[in-house]
C-alpha cells in the first residue's frame, strides 16, 4: 500500500469520525422551527403542514450562544466537518510529504554468508 493510499484512507476514516460527531452534536443542539407567526409545534401535523407552505418558514440550531441560523443546517453542519476533516488531513499529509528529506542514504547491508 502506497503512503498516498494511506493518507487517502485516513482522511476518508477522519471524515466519518467526523461526521458521527457533528451528528451527535446536532442531536445535543436545540433546534427551534418558526415563521413570522411564531414558534411551530412540530408534534402537531397541522401545524407542521401550515409552517411548510409559509415561506418565512426556517430554524435555528443553537448549542448555548453559538446559533446557526437556517434549516439547512441540521443536514449540512456534520457534512462540513466531515468535510473540512478530509481536506485538513490531506492537506496535512501533503505537507509532510513535500518536507520529508529524500531517503538517499539508503545503503543495503548483504546477507549474512554472503561473499
Amino acid at each position: 500500500m502506497t503512503r498516498g493510499t494511506k493518507y487517502f484512507l485516513l482522511a476518508l476514516g477522519g471524515a466519518v469520525a467526523a461526521w458521527v460527531i457533528g451528528t451527535t452534536l446536532i442531536g445535543y443542539a436545540d433546534i427551534r422551527y418558526f415563521t413570522n407567526a411564531g414558534t411551530v409545534d412540530m408534534l402537531n401535523p397541522t401545524a407542521i403542514s401550515t409552517a411548510l407552505s409559509d415561506p418565512s418558514f426556517t430554524a435555528t440550531v443553537s448549542w448555548g450562544r453559538f446559533v446557526l441560523k437556517g434549516i439547512h443546517w441540521t443536514f449540512s453542519f456534520p457534512l462540513l466537518l466531515a468535510s473540512i476533516t478530509f481536506i485538513a488531513v490531506l492537506l496535512f499529509a501533503k505537507v509532510r510529504r513535500s518536507r520529508a528529506a529524500p531517503n538517499n542514504s539508503f545503503k543495503p547491508t548483504p546477507l549474512r554468508g554472503a561473499a
